[in-house]
């Protein structure tokens, strides 16, 4: 402690002490909140490692999602699995895999096992010119078949409901009569017919028709001969 006999020289310095304290607590401070981030951030990026490894699928989980959980593959997902992989390029072509392929499958079933599958990937990385580690993990990072649908085009006057007219825009009866028409039997003859497309009661009629007019022909006869 400093004693002073003029009082504006001891405020002076009480100011002064006051103010270095403040500083050194804020430092303390600054550092223990920048040690914190600091160690949470380690936390998240170490969280993520571990989250991208067990995202990592094993090379037998690949083969049998992409194989629907079949002992074997055929040629046509052996080539699917290096097109979504992004594995081909000028080394590594279309032909180069299916030679790999028909080169370690089975000649009878065209098809080839896990096994078969390990070495046709081996190949394809020594014709690539990369590890074989390399491949099998950019192949396993993909995880499962990707499959890409048509997209439909943007249609003006259907996706515009602004440019709509008549009953769409305006109301009004709708477009279909449901007391008239409520289904197709209403606009098709389903009655029964014969293998020659003839109705029943076309034929009931056709029937009566001829068994009237021999009816007819026999009173004329009688007639004739009274």
């Amino acid at each position: 402690c400093f004693f002073f006999n003029d009082t504006a020289t001891t405020e002076i310095y009480t100011q002064a002490f006051v103010g270095s304290v403040r500083c050194v607590q804020e430092t303390v401070s600054t550092q223990s909140t920048w040690g914190i981030n600091s160690n949470k951030m380690e936390k998240k990026v170490q969280e993520e490692e571990k989250g991208q490894e067990e995202k990592k699928e094993e090379l037998p989980d690949v083969f049998a999602r992409y194989t629907g959980k079949k002992p074997e593959m055929d040629g046509k997902t052996f080539f699917k699995l290096f097109k979504d992989s992004k594995l081909l390029d000028k080394k590594l072509t279309q032909t180069r895999v299916d030679l790999a392929f028909s080169k370690y499958s089975e000649k009878k079933t065209k098809k080839m096992n896990f096994d078969q599958f390990v070495q046709g990937l081996e190949d394809c990385a020594g014709q690539k010119g990369m590890p074989a580690e390399t491949l099998k993990s950019q192949i396993c990072s993909v995880g499962r078949p990707v499959y890409k649908g048509t997209v439909a085009a943007k249609v003006k006057l259907h996706d515009d409901k602004s440019l709509y007219t008549g009953v769409h825009a305006k109301g009004g009866p709708s477009t279909v009569d449901k007391d008239k028409i409520a289904s197709i039997s209403q606009t098709c003859d389903r009655s029964s017919a014969d293998v020659r497309g003839v109705k029943k009661q076309e034929i009931q009629l056709l029937n009566k028709l001829l068994y009237l007019q021999k009816k007819k022909k026999k009173k004329k006869k009688y007639s004739a001969l009274i």
